[in-house]
């Protein structure tokens, strides 16, 4: 469905229609509420496991996941940030977001001739 309501791509130089830019960070914005919904699943359903069967370190193993997703955060961000260091580029968002121009998004993946073009 995303794809579907996604507005058209510029063309190299032009700028990015302002539908464009909406669904661009509506998309971004979307992405981060599932991952915050994905992340309070997983500590509610430690919590209601540990009451049903009356598992006494459900706290300790919370602490666990919360170190595992700061672990996972942080190596990302460190990862983004040596992606752009590489390119150069210190400021401003990431390639993929905010209509890039350099990069063609309407090749069909799905389609059996040359989709690695």
């Amino acid at each position: 469905m995303n794809a579907y309501l996604r507005p058209e791509k510029p063309a190299n130089g032009e700028d990015a229609s302002t539908k464009r830019l909406i669904w661009e960070y509506f998309h971004v914005i979307i992405l981060r509420g599932a991952i915050a919904v994905g992340i309070a699943a997983l500590f509610a359903g430690m919590r209601h496991l540990g009451e049903i069967y009356r598992v006494e370190n459900v706290h300790d193993l919370s602490w666990v996941l919360i170190i595992w997703f700061l672990i996972a955060a942080l190596t990302v961000i460190y990862l983004e940030y040596r992606e752009r260091q590489q390119r150069g580029r210190l400021q401003g968002r990431s390639n993929w977001v905010l209509s890039n121009v350099e990069e063609e998004d309407s090749i069909d993946l799905l389609s059996q001739n040359d989709a690695s073009a």
